[in-house]
């Protein structure tokens, strides 16, 4: 299935507003469809945690994630998370990810629940072990979006990211 938004300018900004408002709102619709019942998300290309923190932190950060989504994503995050923090990068992966735990961190630190609070800092503490902020950030340079997530969820300053290669953004 194929979606395809165009907004004509019509030199009219409330009309602009409206097509951006819609397309938002579509963009939204087809996510929250594709929520599974255990409350993650999967994709084509299973990234494991990481395609389900990066949906939440997406959602919320155009205003589009209900707190019972965000509950029931993080709940199916934290029961993810592995005993030293962290979470794997990919299915079948043997050792824990620093961009897959920076973006379940991300995910994480957005809700006020105390477990979730408790995850975000066992993630953090993984991110901090394995080069921080910086490290997440250095990552960005290859095209990794980690940096992104934790800069849409504040949790890094967007002006430390390197301009992205082009391949990243297609």
């Amino acid at each position: 299935m194929s979606t395809h938004v165009h907004a004509q300018n019509t030199g009219d900004p409330t009309q602009t507003s409206r097509s951006i408002d819609d397309a938002i709102a579509a963009a939204r619709q087809m996510v929250v469809e594709r929520q599974r019942p255990d409350g993650s998300w999967q994709e084509r290309g299973d990234m494991g945690p990481f395609t389900t923190a990066l949906t939440l932190v997406a959602l919320r950060s155009v205003g589009q994630l209900p707190s019972e989504d965000l509950a029931e994503g993080t709940r199916w995050l934290r029961a993810r998370q592995r005993e030293d923090g962290s979470y794997l990068g990919r299915p079948f992966a043997s050792e824990g990810d620093l961009s897959a735990t920076a973006a379940c961190w991300a995910a994480l630190s957005l809700s006020d629940n105390d477990l979730d609070r408790t995850a975000a800092d066992r993630a953090k503490d993984f991110v901090d072990r394995h080069g921080g902020v910086a490290g997440v950030a250095e990552l960005a340079g290859g095209g990794d979006i980690a940096a992104i997530v934790c800069a849409l969820a504040g949790l890094l300053d967007p002006s430390v990211l390197p301009t992205l290669p082009l391949s990243a953004l297609l």
